[in-house]
């Protein structure tokens, strides 16, 4: 018999198995048979496999490593221990406190001081980042990294390999680190690949940057050909930018629905971008026919018709000078976005799938639109009623099968709403479903493909408009360029710029040029991680969340953050209120405060309310000559002190500065019933403060006129500021009496 012990996946999860391998043999011992017994290996068994297979990697690596040691993962970043196995006499020579530093990350810390110089040391500190080198063992087994170590001023060449420890579950939940020296030749090898490896990435650039060169210039030529024909029919603008978006979210269902045709998410933009050029050839169509309010002739469609053929001669003329791609798919719209698929459309009358994908859409895009748009020789349709005269066949026969995507479509149809660049817009429109996110403008942040990938899917599928950021920089600089999204969800660990890093930068930087900005921005972090969660809350974030991305959580996170901003608009609202009517010198309320509070009051009386009102006018006397004898900063002091001795006297009633030298009482509560006593003290306090000589001192002179409302003589508030002035005059006179 054998035994054999084996570790199998199942869905994700490890388990030791052990196997069993018996020889059944015949009279004269010749083997006839073999005997194969699996058997689940027990929990105590499988522990001390696990322990062997964790051991084994270690002796492997022992044999012709210099360093090796065993990393125990945990979710906090700081708590990585390191358990060692080998250690170089020379490693702890160079870095005497290699040996007594316990955590993964300080020790590549203290390796990072001795890898050479400049670009070396940046990019050893971003391959060995623990992110990084998590992502290449959830991919992979095994993880190397090269490095250029300077120790006794002489250069050595370095392999680093990480190796990964899985639990039963496949979670990772550790890994073996060894460093060993490379020998000259493997030195060679590495620098080779490595300048092959830069070579590539050097040409991949400019390849990409070819590439996007090239499509700026298509997506120019087809702008430029799409704005003659705007400024050849002014209803075609418009028209052109609405087939536009009726394009982009047909084609996308049919993607999505129809894989047949083979569509992508390139050969939709495709599609898109040039679909402003299906009605190119109407530049060559005489005005009389083109702009004419009538039923044209027999004779005149047929030279309306020739604007397929004669749009496709335009195009044509630009070969060489433009994409093939696009070249190619402008003149299949051009000429064939008339036909119809039973054979009755122009100018070929092709039948079924003759006709190319891209001309079947954007011909039902083209004819949902001039149905739906007034046009010189009718008006429009209703939207939902065009909708089923398209599905019925009125005009004309179209695929069932696009159909059936057009039926999905219905909302988005009929919705008008266009955003983003004219036609980026929620393609997973279902009249049956209700969207928890619809029209939401989302900003997605992380260099996690997958996972950017499938969040993006579950927040479109809900009718929000996404955005993608691959790192922290590009969330920044595409806030900087927006006006405007509805949340900002950031991981929080990225290259380049931390998503940390970039919240703090949008909250303290892009304020300053838009200080209004009160978006949302809710971090992704890892799950228990507290002091991540507290980092990001101190840096700016409204909230955090895990990955995946759960609907549920992440609609009860914005309603918070809803209450928040209008808690945060109510507070400036107020604010900027408070100071449009707060006069800037005095600080009491001005002019416009009163002019409301005048109205108020006028409509009170108006409509019979039984109000108590009295109103105290003040006048500063010689304000004039105080600023012609000692300048305006004085003057400025004489008016605070004036309006200094009104508030302490009316500490129940508002207090309203209505001109450069007069200021209005509007009395209430105890003020109210008080009023003759207070009208007194007030005189009282300013013939005190008549006889201080100098205006530094406090130095004030004002005269005063107190008038009640009485419902038999007043009629307005107006009649009774009228009678407080004619008694504050009184006042003034008796004043200059007196002096």
């Amino acid at each position: 018999m054998h035994y054999v012990v084996f570790r199998r996946n199942f869905d994700g999860v490890y388990r030791y198995t052990q196997l069993l391998i018996a020889k059944a043999e015949a009279e004269h011992d010749e083997p006839i048979n073999v005997a194969l017994g699996f058997i689940d290996v027990d929990e105590v068994y499988r522990e001390s496999q696990e322990k062997e297979y964790q051991m084994a990697v270690v002796s492997e690596l022992a044999r012709d490593f210099e360093y090796v040691c065993y990393v125990t993962l945990t979710t906090n970043f700081q708590t990585d221990v390191v358990k060692e196995y080998r250690c170089d006499k020379d490693l702890e020579r160079v870095i005497p406190e290699w040996s007594s530093e316990k955590r993964f990350t300080k020790k590549l810390d203290l390796l990072m001081d001795r890898i050479g110089y400049g670009p070396d040391v940046e990019g050893f500190r971003e391959q060995t980042r623990r992110a990084v080198i998590l992502e290449h063992l959830e991919k992979e087994p095994v993880y190397y990294v090269n490095a250029r170590a300077v120790i006794d001023d002489e250069i050595k060449y370095h392999q680093i390999k990480f190796v990964a420890d899985r639990d039963r579950k496949g979670a990772l939940q550790g890994f073996i680190f060894g460093i060993h020296s490379i020998d000259e030749e493997t030195k060679r090898e590495m620098e080779f690949r490595e300048g092959v490896e830069k070579l590539v990435e050097i040409q991949t650039e400019e390849l990409k940057q070819k590439n996007d060169e090239l499509t700026r210039v298509n997506e120019n030529v087809v702008t430029l050909l799409g704005s003659i024909v705007e400024s050849r029919d002014m209803d075609s603008g418009l028209h052109i930018q609405r087939v536009k978006r009726y394009t982009y979210i047909l084609a996308n269902r049919v993607m999505k629905d129809l894989p047949e045709y083979g569509l992508t998410s390139h050969k939709v933009n495709l599609i898109t971008y040039v679909s402003v050029l299906h009605d190119v050839g109407k530049i060559k169509i005489p005005d009389a026919i083109l702009l004419k309010p009538g039923k044209l002739t027999a004779e005149e469609f047929d030279v309306m018709k020739a604007h397929c053929d004669e749009g496709c001669k335009m195009l044509e003329s630009l070969m060489g000078s433009w994409g093939d791609e696009y070249l190619q798919t402008s003149i299949e719209v051009c000429r064939y976005h008339h036909e119809k698929w039973d054979g009755n459309g122009y100018p070929y009358g092709l039948r079924g799938d003759e006709i190319p994908i891209s001309a079947q859409i954007v011909a039902i895009a083209d004819c949902f639109d001039a149905l739906t748009t007034k046009r010189v020789y009718k008006d429009a349709y209703d939207p939902n009623d065009a909708f089923d005269m398209i599905l019925e066949g009125k005009c004309g026969v179209f695929s069932n099968k696009i159909l059936g995507c057009l039926i999905k479509c219905r909302a988005a149809f009929c919705s008008g709403v266009m955003v983003k660049d004219d036609f980026y817009i929620d393609t997973n429109v279902d009249d049956n479903k209700a969207m928890a996110f619809d029209g939401l403008k989302v900003l997605l942040a992380d260099d996690d493909n997958l996972a950017r990938e499938i969040n993006k899917e579950i927040l479109e599928s809900e009718g929000a408009i996404v955005t993608e950021a691959e790192n922290g920089a590009e969330a920044v600089a595409i806030v900087e360029a927006s006006e405007w999204f509805d949340v900002i969800l950031m991981d929080t660990s990225m290259p380049f710029m931390s998503g940390i890093e970039a919240i703090k930068r949008i909250r303290t930087e892009i304020p300053m040029k838009r200080p209004n900005m009160l978006i949302p921005i809710i971090a992704f972090t890892p799950e228990g991680a507290d002091k991540k969660v507290s980092e990001c809350l101190d840096v700016g974030a409204n909230d955090c969340i895990t990955k995946p991305l759960i609907i549920s959580e992440l609609a009860r996170i914005l309603i918070g953050c809803m209450k928040q901003n209008t808690i945060k608009v109510e507070q400036r609202l107020n604010e900027t209120i408070k100071l449009a009517n707060t006069d800037a010198l005095t600080k009491v309320k001005n002019i416009t405060a009163y002019t409301d509070k005048v109205a108020e009051l006028d409509r009170a009386l108006m409509e019979g309310k039984k109000i108590k009102l009295g109103m105290v006018m003040c006048d500063i006397n010689d304000l004039k000559k105080e600023n012609d004898t000692y300048g305006h900063d004085v003057g400025d002091m004489y008016i605070k002190n004036c309006c200094k001795i009104i508030c302490s006297v009316f500490t129940h009633s508002p207090v309203y500065r209505i001109g450069g030298d007069e200021f209005v009482v509007v009395l209430c509560d105890a003020d109210y019933k008080n009023r003759e006593m207070l009208i007194s003290q007030l005189r009282g306090m300013v013939s005190a403060a008549m006889k201080i000589d100098s205006t530094e001192n406090g130095k004030a002179s004002f005269a005063s006129g107190m008038a009640i409302y009485d419902p038999e003589k007043n009629q307005s508030v107006g009649s009774i500021v009228r009678e407080a002035d004619m008694q504050m005059y009184r006042n003034k006179r008796q004043m200059k009496n007196i002096r």
